[in-house]
């Protein structure tokens, strides 16, 4: 059932909510608490970027910390309730679900940490004029994490299937930004730890963004039964198998 207070649609007897259906809904509350946590990460190591704010990179970092801790009692739970109250058919891929997001979750607030990194580790003389296609990548991002979003919180198979669709403009971006580095490096418009910084910033956001359709699909396969990962995008979809 949808721990969001939507509608009921999976729960067998309409009007009684199990403990373990309680458990389930807490730790999924939690699990969307996290995920403000790790979007404002992303978003603050982006204005640190753009800004190259070095105090403020730093605050992204040590803010990690919060998100990893979360990710193990989120973890935690969720094996309690495995061990507790033996989930089968939806429950446990409801129980699958939040650990896997749990995961991917606690993966992008290290990569927006590794964002702030690139700016840490800047000379303290260097601000440099980061290449167009990075601050393209800190734009685009920002849709993505909020589709993220919006799927985690409504387990919304059409925000999940718009996201999935637009996988590739990241990737495109990135490489956009190792062909600017090379020659912003060459023309002397970046200095060689600049260019190798920004290119490290792009790596994470493009991960950012991979964990973002890593999250979609995990909820569209929990709604619809349809196992997208490692498929082409020109390809229909695989079923999965019935409980």
């Amino acid at each position: 059932m949808p721990m969001n207070g939507g509608p009921i649609s999976d729960r067998v007897n309409p009007g009684h909510v199990t403990p373990l259906q309680q458990a389930l809904a807490r730790v999924n509350q939690r699990l969307l608490g996290e995920a403000d946590l790790a979007i404002q990460q992303v978003q603050d190591a982006i204005a640190a970027l753009k800004s190259c704010d070095r105090e403020a990179a730093q605050r992204v970092r040590r803010a990690d910390d919060i998100v990893d801790r979360e990710e193990v009692d989120i973890e935690e739970d969720c094996l309690k309730i495995l061990a507790l109250h033996k989930p089968v058919a939806i429950d446990l891929r409801r129980t699958t679900l939040i650990l896997k997001v749990n995961e991917d979750l606690e993966r992008i607030a290290d990569h927006a940490s590794g964002v702030a990194k690139a700016v840490s580790y800047l000379d303290k003389a260097d601000k440099p004029v980061w290449p167009p296609a990075l601050i393209a990548m800190t734009e685009e991002i920002h849709p993505v994490i909020a589709r993220a979003k919006r799927a985690l919180t409504d387990e919304s198979k059409g925000a999940s299937r718009e996201l999935i669709a637009g996988d590739r403009t990241l990737n495109k971006l990135a490489k956009k930004v190792f062909e600017q580095v090379e020659a912003g490096i060459a023309e002397d418009a970046l200095s060689e730890r600049a260019g190798l910084l920004a290119y490290r910033a792009s790596r994470d956001l493009e991960r950012i963004g991979d964990l973002c359709v890593d999250i979609a699909e995990d909820i569209l396969y929990f709604r619809t039964g349809e196992i997208v990962r490692h498929t082409s995008k020109d390809k229909p979809p695989k079923a999965a198998p019935q409980a």
